[in-house]
């Protein structure tokens, strides 16, 4: 098990670019001192944080999901959490544990500032519920946008990455230059419309192209 505080972790996954599943918890020694002991599951792809939960290890009924989990283990502040690591391909169905040396040494690096002011990006609202799909008549096209895969264009600074919307995030690492906005979609389980109108939004800021 490797200790690190909680945004210590979340550079060095963000470094790994790996996907996997990260087990979190309190170090065994403290556990007896912090109230009801839990354990959080981080799942990633290519070192993003997609999803996180966090289980009471008592009964494993479900404390906090996403983003009230996120904000809960950030809240432990410098506190030190043990963490260990399973890495699987897109096309494998059992994690395995991550090869020695794959991880940089979990002391070995300190966490960049967080940028101060977000990036420009459009109003939230354009992202509200998809609108009613009907089936598609036979012979109609799908739209070339959601067949032609997208592909970035430059490689976006950290600290610029971290103040999007999560769903910017999760979208612009699935971007590969190999996968449609369709397939994005299904991995991520949102309506193509809601990943169409974000992956418009990433390339209106330049960091991918068509």
């Amino acid at each position: 098990m490797n200790t690190n505080d909680f945004a210590s972790l979340l550079w060095i996954l963000d470094m790994s670019r790996q996907n996997g599943v990260v087990h979190v918890e309190l170090p065994r020694a403290q556990r007896t001192e912090k109230g009801e002991p839990w354990r959080a599951r981080l799942y990633l792809v290519e070192g993003y944080v997609v999803a996180c939960h966090v289980h009471s290890q008592v009964d494993g009924r479900r404390l906090f999901s996403d983003g009230e989990a996120m904000r809960w283990l950030a809240s432990w502040g410098q506190h030190e959490l043990a963490w260990s690591l399973e890495v699987f391909t897109l096309h494998q169905t059992t994690p395995h544990p991550a090869p020695a040396g794959l991880l940089p040494p979990p002391r070995s690096v300190a966490p960049p500032q967080r940028a101060s002011q977000p990036a420009d990006l459009p109003p939230p609202a354009r992202y509200g519920s998809s609108p009613h799909h009907s089936a598609q008549p036979a012979g109609l096209l799908v739209p070339v946008s959601q067949v032609t895969p997208p592909q970035r264009s430059v490689q976006a600074e950290q600290g610029v990455i971290s103040s999007w919307p999560r769903k910017h995030r999760q979208i612009f690492a699935l971007v590969d230059g190999k996968r449609s906005v369709g397939q994005i979609a299904a991995m991520l389980k949102l309506p193509p419309a809601i990943v169409e109108a974000i992956v418009d939004d990433l390339q209106s800021l330049g960091v991918i192209q068509r």
